[in-house]
């Protein structure tokens, strides 16, 4: 009884957000229906009133609580999925680390070796078989570069994005 309409629309709005409000008066001016939206309602009714005037308003009201849920909806599966894609990505970093981390150590020994039959023994191979070690001594580099590439590209997602104008035709002869 000590409460308008628009104090009470305010007051039910705070005890439930997801509520939609129509306000209906009998002493209706352009300043009150304001009001009125300022305060969160959807529509805005003068009384006396028809049936057929409130049902179309009353159909936008459970209209826009609909979506409103869906929306709601929307956005709680797009948190969860970001979070899902975030924990994904620390797990993908993570393996990545790891299985470059694990697959140095065999190759230096490879290409450590490799070097050292190569310098000791050169003089004394068959062109062929030192051929055959000078490339597995090349392909152990190149792993090497491609695993320091793994590691580099794995730390790139804990970097800030770094936007800028590229010149696509050097970007493109650079690549050529």
């Amino acid at each position: 009884p000590e409460m308008d309409g628009i104090s009470l629309l305010k007051a039910a709005l705070e005890a439930d957000p997801e509520m939609v409000g129509i306000v209906m008066t009998g002493q209706g001016t352009i300043d009150t229906a304001v009001r009125a939206m300022k305060a969160g309602a959807v529509d805005y009714i003068l009384k006396p009133f028809k049936l057929s005037a409130i049902l179309p308003v009353l159909s936008r009201a459970l209209a826009i609580r609909r979506l409103r849920a869906e929306n709601a909806e929307l956005t709680r599966r797009v948190r969860q999925h970001a979070a899902e894609l975030e924990e994904a990505n620390k797990e993908l970093e993570s393996f990545s680390f790891s299985v470059s981390h694990d697959l140095r150590a065999p190759l230096r020994a490879v290409d450590a070796f490799t070097s050292m039959v190569i310098a000791r023994y050169s003089d004394q191979m068959p062109p062929d078989a030192k051929r055959l070690l000078l490339q597995v001594e090349s392909s152990a580099k190149r792993m090497a570069q491609l695993i320091e590439d793994l590691l580099r590209f794995s730390r790139l997602s804990r970097q800030p994005l770094l936007k800028g104008q590229v010149k696509i035709s050097d970007l493109v002869n650079d690549i050529v």
